[in-house]
């Protein structure tokens, strides 16, 4: 349908290009007959040629807007989504891991409880038991999703020893107890959590933004590359 379309256009323009050379024919002599000259047929080549690659680069640049959009939707979904335990806690799985236990005048009475609930999420990362006790059930349902769970565990035994614990590493005040009994090793409050979320978002809405101006750049400068090879 589209090539008949462009069938007709090409006719349309031939026909007017001859009723042009018909008005500048010299009617008392019929030796000028009206014809359709080489420029002619240049011209409207070119034209074609010309719709054709507008065309072609409004494809591509239709594709790249929904490929945007597909990862916009991906990233927008995590978000809203429940994080995993590398998003919730920032863990840095480059840092090393520590392989000491703590002694007793290490742990601050406070702390004790919390300890022990790290100590029976180490023995489960390392296969040592096979029973998930009810206290720490949600604990490992998260901790399990994560590559490197033995060093997020042995980093909250760290801050214990290093009397860092239970502070929120983006707001710096106090993680609350009920938090700790559920999580404990988590490293953000509640308030910290979401402020490391919003800064999540931002970070993957950036880059996303950055991603489609590379793409569509790309796209018109192929463009533009193509018109001036000609």
């Amino acid at each position: 349908m589209e090539k008949i379309e462009n069938e007709k256009n090409d006719t349309h323009e031939l026909l007017k290009a001859l009723k042009n050379r018909k008005k500048q024919t010299n009617t008392a002599s019929h030796a000028d007959i009206p014809y359709f000259s080489m420029e002619d047929v240049r011209r409207v080549l070119l034209e074609r040629e010309n719709e054709q690659r507008e065309q072609e680069n409004r494809i591509k640049i239709q594709n790249k807007q929904k490929l945007i959009e597909k990862v916009l939707v991906k990233n927008k979904n995590t978000v809203v989504s429940v994080a995993g335990i590398a998003d919730i806690l920032g863990f840095d799985p480059v840092g090393r891991v520590s392989t000491s236990r703590l002694e007793k005048d290490d742990i601050e009475e406070k702390y004790e409880k919390y300890y022990a609930k790290l100590l029976q999420l180490e023995e489960i990362v390392e296969n040592k038991v096979s029973t998930i006790p009810a206290e720490i059930e949600f604990a490992w349902s998260l901790l399990k999703k994560e590559i490197d769970a033995k060093k997020e565990v042995q980093d909250a035994i760290d801050r214990i020893k290093n009397k860092t614990y239970g502070i929120c590493e983006i707001t710096g005040e106090k993680i609350s107890e009920e938090r700790l009994d559920t999580v404990p090793f988590t490293r953000y409050s509640v308030q910290g959590q979401k402020e490391y979320e919003q800064q999540m978002a931002l970070k993957k809405a950036k880059q996303a933004s950055n991603l489609f101006a590379d793409e569509t750049g790309n796209v018109f400068s192929v463009a533009y590359d193509e018109q001036e090879e000609e």
